[in-house]
């Protein structure tokens, strides 16, 4: 819900890693339109959490533009 800068949001995903360690992570779906992609995937830590990334390819490089994190 609210917007960070790059570095804040490496803080932010830092803290998060720290305080819930990753034990498996699968993506359950995937698709793509024109230059944007989006992942939705399953993260197992001290619980089970939905994860859901946007990118877009601009430049010759992608951009992650969304990134969002919740409890399953």
């Amino acid at each position: 819900e609210d917007l960070y800068s790059k570095s804040q949001a490496e803080q932010i995903l830092k803290n998060f890693f720290s305080a819930h360690k990753p034990s498996d992570f699968q993506i359950v779906h995937k698709g793509k339109s024109g230059q944007s992609e989006y992942f939705i995937g399953e993260l197992i830590a001290d619980k089970k959490y939905k994860v859901t990334l946007n990118s877009k390819s601009a430049g010759g490089a992608k951009r992650i533009t969304s990134l969002t994190i919740s409890p399953d």
